[in-house]
C-alpha cells in the first residue's frame, strides 16, 4: 500500500527546514521503529499559489500497518511540527 499526502503551507519560505522535519522522521520510522518500508517526497519547483508545496510517498507494504502509521507518536509530532511550519492544508490518497 502507498500513503501519498499532498501538503500546502501558508508560507513558503523555509522549504530547507521542512526538508529535514520529513527526513529526520521518516528515517526514524523506516529505520529505527519499523513502521513503513520506505518513503520519498519532492519539493515544489513553481512558485504558484495555487500550488501544492510537498508530495510525500510512503511505502507501506501492506494495508494493515496504516493505522499503525498515523498512530505512531514520531507521526503525530511530525503533524505538530508541519502545522508550526505554517501548514494549512493536506490531501491524501492510498493505493495498492
Amino acid at each position: 500500500m502507498k500513503h501519498i499526502v499532498l501538503f500546502k503551507f501558508k508560507r513558503n519560505e523555509n522549504k530547507k527546514n521542512l526538508s529535514k522535519i520529513l527526513t529526520g522522521t521518516y528515517e526514524k520510522l523506516k529505520n529505527e521503529f519499523n513502521v513503513i518500508k520506505n518513503y520519498e517526497f519532492k519539493l515544489n519547483c513553481l512558485e504558484n499559489t495555487d500550488n501544492m508545496d510537498i508530495i510525500l510517498f510512503v511505502d507501506l507494504g501492506d494495508d494493515y500497518v496504516l493505522e499503525d502509521y498515523i498512530k505512531h507518536p514520531a507521526h503525530q509530532e511530525f503533524l505538530k511540527e508541519f502545522k508550526a511550519e505554517g501548514l494549512v492544508d493536506k490531501a491524501v490518497i492510498d493505493i495498492q
